[in-house]
């Protein structure tokens, strides 16, 4: 495994990685959706901080089509609203 994500919205992700990335370099990303697709997107890195005791990399997507931005964006809301609805069950 080259790394883990944390956190995808439609602009980017936060992921760890074995590699030192530094603020701007460019990488490719390859990412799957349960359920729905897999992406394979250049992006940039932004910031970086640590996770977990791990370098973990904010990514800027450079190159994803309106379609896939549109799928991450159904996906976020499904798991959000999953998420807010089993919260409130407790």
């Amino acid at each position: 495994m080259l790394g883990e994500s944390f956190e995808i919205g439609e602009r980017g992700m936060l992921l760890t990685s074995q590699f030192d990335l530094k603020s701007e370099d460019f990488c490719v990303v390859s990412f799957i959706l349960p359920g729905l697709f897999i992406a394979v997107v250049r992006g940039c890195v932004r910031y970086s901080k640590v996770i977990e005791g791990r370098p973990a990399f904010g990514i800027e997507f450079e190159n994803l089509d309106f379609v896939f931005r549109r799928r991450i964006r159904q996906f976020v809301a499904q798991r959000t609203s999953g998420t807010l609805i089993d919260e409130l069950d407790q």
